[in-house]
């Protein structure tokens, strides 16, 4: 508790030492908790950003700019960042960085209390974080075009639309146009395969499989070396599937297997595999094959490889029948 109330106070060496005793002192489980603490704190090197803000060499402003960073990026405190970043902002509003981070805390928090909002009351608060977060992305995107923020900012527009935990008040439609935005605008971002994945996504939840199937070629197409093209190669195979096209829904996923087999996607298209054989061709053989398959190559906790056998041994029952 004294640590957690030095990391309150953004008294990160005094809470560095408190948890390095508690580690050396006390039981397992405390001296797990401390660690956790610890490798956050050294992670993001807070102790030394403590050291440079108190010797003048880090504007108060970047200081709590990059705390905030770091307890969004682990997912440690939003509301904490949200404050520490609105501050950052006041001493310093034409801090890119810290403008969009801001964006980024507003958007993930209203995304978190929305999931939980009950009262129409709350759920309009709550909007306006989200309201706040938008303008932001786009005063970005307008005023700043040649940052290296632009790019990221314009992905978020996207994601202001596609990817909200409350899935009913997403725009898929305008997030493909903001998706299409980032290729467009920035073609050399690391971002645009992302983008174009996000664009097949997009079009897979509204139904439209054939055109999330040619959004997802074009990853492979454009992004080859990215991991993207993994994810999009999958995809194609979950598009098949929900269009009922079984052979090719498998193809899809063998090609992960031929292309990419030591990669954890190859052990789920196994698992994707089997699903297809079992639940929609009824094809218990088959799917057994690639069970086996998935326990030999891919399954390397003891409880998956339990599951898995006991599922083909139920298989080989219906298989007799």
């Amino acid at each position: 508790n004294i640590g957690l109330c030095y990391e309150g106070l953004l008294k990160w060496i005094k809470a560095h030492e408190i948890y390095s005793q508690i580690i050396k002192e006390y039981d397992v489980d405390n001296g797990q908790q401390a660690k956790d603490r610890l490798d956050f704190i050294e992670k993001y090197h807070l102790c030394e950003l403590e050291k440079k803000n108190a010797n003048g060499e880090l504007d108060e402003d970047t200081y709590f700019t990059k705390i905030g960073i770091s307890l969004i990026e682990s997912w440690e405190d939003l509301n904490k960042a949200k404050v520490l970043l609105e501050k950052a902002y006041k001493l310093n509003p034409e801090n890119l960085e810290t403008l969009f981070w801001l964006g980024v805390a507003y958007n993930y928090e209203a995304d978190q209390r929305l999931h939980y909002a009950e009262e129409k009351k709350e759920i309009q608060r709550i909007e306006v974080y989200k309201q706040k977060a938008w303008h932001i992305f786009k005063k970005i995107v307008r005023d700043s075009t040649n940052s290296k923020f632009a790019d990221k900012a314009q992905y978020k527009l996207g994601e202001y639309y596609a990817d909200s935990t409350t899935v009913w008040d997403n725009d898929y439609k305008q997030a493909i146009r903001e998706y299409k935005k980032i290729i467009e605008k920035y073609p050399d971002s690391e971002l645009c395969s992302n983008a174009q994945l996000k664009i097949g996504d997009c079009y897979r939840w509204l139904d439209d499989y054939h055109q999330a199937i040619k959004e997802y070629e074009r990853v492979i197409e454009d992004y080859p070396a990215t991991q993207e093209t993994i994810i999009a190669q999958r995809s194609i195979g979950i598009s098949y599937g929900a269009l009922k096209d079984y052979e090719k829904a498998i193809d899809a996923y063998q090609k992960i297997l031929n292309k990419f087999p030591k990669t954890q996607e190859a052990g789920l298209a196994l698992l994707d595999i089997s699903e297809v054989y079992k639940e929609n061709l009824k094809d218990y053989n088959k799917a057994i094959e690639a069970y086996e398959e998935y326990i030999a190559n891919y399954a390397k906790r003891k409880i998956d490889q339990e599951v898995y056998q006991e599922e083909i041994n139920r298989l080989k029952v219906k298989a007799k029948k």
